[in-house]
């Protein structure tokens, strides 16, 4: 009997270890990047039917702003929403304006001060021609296409026709240009060179808000990269969206050394073609520390910032 008793304890000990670090490894999960699979907190309430509602993530912001990596899928669409206006980068694939929209309509944006197409690919701007002809936007803008690259899609040419048919110029924007929509200065770093293919034209865009900083990159991979270090400027910032949706092509690890961020957001579909967060991106990341987010696993995912703390919300599509 007492032999039985103490491999009875035995076995409900070594259970007992098994489970404390099988919760080790959700609450790390919920917070970080392990290299292999692992459910967050968040996950099994989910499946249990146990997670709450939750709130409209910003919403109840008072002082300062908000940067909103709104999970489009395999593609891209950035809200910054101020006090004194909205920009949008980007509008995900043509399949998801409706997406962005209704999500804007969350947040209560009714206007767009400034939309930013920073390349002409579908996972980019296809939901633009939306957002341009059923919301208020006030400006476009997209980096100058060499003449032997400008692509003859139909998105990129409905886009064109959105604009021209609300009465709007489509605004070129260079590296050296700025512009301020409440209280956020923004920066165009990129693309310095007349690259020959589509992601390094990318418009680079630096946003400063009080001390904080974020970096929007579109698809600029390490040529373009390359081109802003060796450039001198100033690409430090605090937040990272880091480029082509995680690929190994881009986050090279001297542009990543200039940055020094310390949270990135990839935006990317779950499941996607292109196994998107690539491996090498996110070995980068974590060997410098920075916490990283992303829209396949976490949902949208928002950054608060009175200019001075961070925050950060993420909120999964039910």
């Amino acid at each position: 009997m007492g032999r039985y008793r103490r491999k009875r304890r035995t076995l409900l000990g070594f259970i007992g270890g098994i489970l404390a670090l099988l919760c080790i490894l959700v609450t790390v999960a919920s917070h970080t990047q392990l290299p292999f699979p692992m459910p967050t907190w968040d996950d099994i309430f989910q499946k249990a039917g146990l997670s709450e509602s939750q709130p409209v993530i910003g919403g109840d912001m008072e002082d300062g702003i908000s940067v909103h990596i709104i999970d489009v899928g395999q593609g891209e669409s950035i809200l910054i929403k101020t006090d004194g206006g909205n920009v949008l980068i980007d509008a995900g694939e043509n399949d998801q304006g409706s997406v962005v929209m209704d999500y804007l309509q969350s947040q209560d944006v009714d206007t767009i001060d400034v939309l930013v197409g920073t390349h002409p690919h579908s996972d980019h701007i296809g939901g633009a021609d939306d957002i341009i002809e059923n919301m208020q936007v006030k400006q476009v803008m997209m980096p100058d296409i060499p003449d032997s690259i400008v692509p003859t899609t139909k998105t990129f040419q409905d886009v064109l026709t959105a604009t021209k048919d609300q009465g709007l110029e489509l605004t070129v924007i260079e590296p050296g240009d700025s512009f301020d929509v409440g209280g956020a200065h923004f920066l165009v770093l990129g693309p310095l060179q007349e690259y020959d293919d589509l992601n390094n034209i990318s418009a680079v865009l630096k946003m400063t808000y009080g001390e904080r900083s974020f970096l929007f990159t579109g698809d600029a991979e390490k040529k373009a990269e390359d081109d802003m270090v060796a450039s001198g400027e100033d690409l430090s910032a605090d937040v990272l969206v880091a480029g082509h949706h995680g690929s190994s092509t881009s986050s090279s690890q001297e542009f990543l050394n200039r940055v020094n961020p310390s949270f990135a957001a990839i935006s990317c579909g779950e499941g996607n073609d292109y196994g998107h967060p690539h491996e090498e991106t996110l070995a980068r990341f974590a060997a410098m520390g920075v916490e990283v987010h992303r829209t396949d696993w976490e949902g949208t995912i928002a950054f608060l910032t009175d200019g001075e703390t961070i925050a950060v919300e993420t909120q999964k599509a039910a």
